[in-house]
């Protein structure tokens, strides 16, 4: 029926209209892999990827490489490749002349050919909803406290050591602006990239992604505080804000599949797509929570692969279409909608619905009033689930930076868990407000009260076979082995046996999973719980 479909808009569109440019979905037959088998994966995945997908258990596969450049060069030869996407073996064409459209087709290597979009860049673009700033001088302090996210900062976790891909519209100024000071002089920019002209400035184009990263990033005391300030950063300009046009998702895509390849722990974007200038590529309400839409089977596929992805649920509430844009819908990612610092829902906030098993938004965080900064430099609050969207990824980012072993399932579901309306989760707020202390807290409390650690193992981290020694000067008599994972739950336990001050205990690895482990020694007197590493 889609191919039928298909034929029918091709057969529609008519002659006259071919001076205008029109894109096309390509998808591949196969995945052509001969020149990457005889490759090592680093070749195209970074050793930040490769370590990622490692320590969550994660299988590098054939969606992971790249597209055959024979493949593009032959397109390029009928038209214009304007975007790829590995994950889904496809690419996007623009085309001028009909008569590319049948050669396209007749490709050995083509399975499908797809109107997707039409572009006229004479057409403005509309601006976004809901998401006007007033200049007005203001900082991060509400955002953050309303989660109690400054639960974990005063404790350190500033997001230290994890990757943040910020997929959005432009980075105005990022790289001159004094509250971003701190973010270039460490180095914590590791790269940018413009999925939409390429070869130009990210720091270009639109403020949008300034003032996301503003929530995120800002580290100016006095001023303005983000929420996970320390973290290193992946500025990535997916959204074109010429026009609305379906290739933006493409561009999306594209974003995503480079944040794996970087090693991105976490993705946010506070953006969305339902409609566009031109009317009859418009998303369905139907498609919503299918997995039918290209951008949030890859949400989902990035989830899959070890990525937090946190979008933002979108401004529709008060619009006709109401519920949450493409790829917010997305069912196992985490989607952020909005509410006012009285914990109200915010009047724009895109919402779920109710005849769905996909509960969205899954959270909820201060969406009127934001602390933002903006390009020119004056502090502003801002308005819309774009900035209530980096409140939680920068918190998520410091909790995973606490329980490093943990994986984004796991992180997503202590978030759910400490939320305010978690027992009665609803398509309004999902469930609740965060609570980043109880999240923290959940998961500490299975080893509170933990004496100090007197405990040296060797060799730590240990390779996943190999046995583990335990130096031990401080407990005797007769003791106790346990090994918990991170989630506080027993996985190992040895018998009770007599051991004399000094000796050493030896730990069998074998039957243990890559990851982190809490390793406890008890004796009738005392306990001893240190972490160890398997590889």
């Amino acid at each position: 029926m889609m191919r039928i479909f298909t034929f029918l808009v091709y057969f529609c569109l008519g002659t006259s209209l071919w001076g205008q440019n029109f894109h096309f979905k390509v998808t591949f037959s196969q995945k052509d892999t001969t020149s990457f088998l005889s490759t090592g994966t680093d070749q195209y995945l970074s050793p930040r990827a490769i370590d990622r997908k490692n320590g969550k258990n994660i299988s590098i596969t054939i969606s992971d490489f790249p597209i055959s450049s024979t493949y593009i060069d032959t397109l390029n030869q009928y038209g214009t490749v304007l975007s790829r996407s590995k994950w889904l073996n496809a690419a996007i064409v623009g085309v001028t002349d009909s008569s590319s459209i049948s050669a396209l087709r007749n490709l050995s290597f083509v399975k499908e050919v797809k109107l997707i979009g039409q572009s006229n860049l004479a057409i403005a673009r509309v601006s976004k909803k809901n998401e006007v700033s007033s200049l007005n001088y203001g900082n991060s302090e509400e955002g953050i406290n309303q989660m109690n996210g400054q639960f974990l900062h005063d404790q350190g976790y500033l997001g230290q050591g994890k990757l943040i891909a910020v997929l959005d519209a432009g980075f105005v100024n990022v790289n001159t602006l004094s509250i971003f000071d701190s973010l270039r002089q460490g180095n914590q920019i590791v790269t940018t990239k413009n999925f939409v002209s390429e070869g130009i400035s990210v720091y270009t184009a639109d403020n949008h992604g300034t003032q996301v990263l503003s929530v995120l990033a800002a580290n100016k005391s006095g001023e303005m505080i983000g929420s996970a300030p320390k973290s290193e950063y992946a500025l990535l300009l997916t959204e074109d804000v010429r026009e609305e046009n379906p290739i933006e998702e493409y561009y999306w895509i594209e974003g995503v599949e480079y944040a794996d390849s970087l090693g991105a722990d976490v993705i946010n974007s506070s953006l969305g797509y339902n409609t566009f200038d031109f009317g009859a590529f418009n998303h369905g309400s139907n498609e919503l929570f299918t997995s039918s839409a290209d951008i949030s089977i890859v949400a989902d596929l990035a989830w899959d692969k070890g990525i937090l992805v946190v979008n933002a649920a979108g401004n529709e509430g008060k619009e006709s279409w109401k519920k949450v844009l493409f790829p917010a819908d997305a069912t196992k990612i985490l989607t952020v909608g909005g509410v006012d610092i009285n914990g109200l829902k915010a009047d724009f906030s895109s919402i779920g619905c109710s005849e769905s098993s996909v509960l969205k938004p899954n959270v909820s965080a201060l969406a009127v009033s934001v602390g933002t900064n903006a390009s020119d430099g004056l502090m502003a609050k801002s308005n819309g689930t774009s900035f209530a969207c980096p409140l939680v990824a920068g918190l998520s980012t410091c909790l995973w930076q606490q329980f490093p072993a943990l994986t984004n399932d796991e992180i997503k579901q202590l978030i759910e868990q400490s939320s305010s309306q978690h027992s009665q989760p609803d398509h309004f707020l999902g469930h609740g407000i965060p609570n980043f202390e109880l999240a923290s807290n959940q998961l500490s409390s299975s080893f509170e009260d933990t004496p100090p650690i007197a405990l040296t193992c060797f060799p730590n981290p240990v390779k996943a076979g190999e046995v583990i020694t335990i130096q031990n000067s401080t407990i005797s008599g007769s003791i106790k082995l346990k090994l918990y994972n991170t989630a506080g739950q027993l996985v190992q336990a040895n018998q009770v046996f007599t051991l004399l001050e000094s000796a050493p205990l030896t730990l069998q690895t074998a039957p243990l999973n890559k990851g982190w482990y809490i390793l406890e020694i008890s004796s009738d007197s005392s306990i001893r719980r240190t972490q160890i590493c398997v590889l």
